[in-house]
């Protein structure tokens, strides 16, 4: 998702979550969908729940950031995440339980997740409104 390419002049290495947010609206909510399948694996392996929360506001800091026009755009294309999170899960390997954490499922990925979609929501509702569409 973050370095499957090398951009030949600055010799930036892109992938296709910067892409994915390009597309107007739902860019990068199918981005975060998709990057959210990292920290859900770390949950289902039983990662440590201190490495799950540094997944899960790694997480939700690129998705709101990302929804922010051009800004969210350039940081997409500098701000490897994905690699970040798969680096985390590596490095605690050892320590990997193989039983899910519900817990941390329930309390530190979705309601956090919920909390970040309706946050998204109030603030499009409140453009929306002072630009007089809705």
């Amino acid at each position: 998702m973050d370095n499957r390419w090398r951009v030949p002049i600055v010799g930036v290495e892109v992938g296709v979550d910067p892409l994915i947010g390009l597309i107007p609206g739902v860019g990068d909510l199918i981005a975060m969908a998709i990057s959210a399948w990292i920290v859900l694996k770390g949950i289902t392996l039983g990662a440590p729940n201190i490495v799950l929360a540094k997944m899960t506001g790694a997480l939700l800091v690129e998705g709101l950031i990302g929804h922010v026009p051009v800004v969210g755009d350039v940081i997409d294309f500098f701000w490897t995440m994905n690699v970040n999170n798969v680096s985390r899960l590596q490095s605690t390997r050892d320590q990997l339980t193989g039983s899910t954490n519900y817990g941390f499922l329930i309390l530190g990925f979705f309601g956090p997740l919920l909390v970040a979609f309706a946050l998204v929501g109030v603030v499009l509702l409140s453009v929306l409104s002072a630009l007089g569409a809705v």
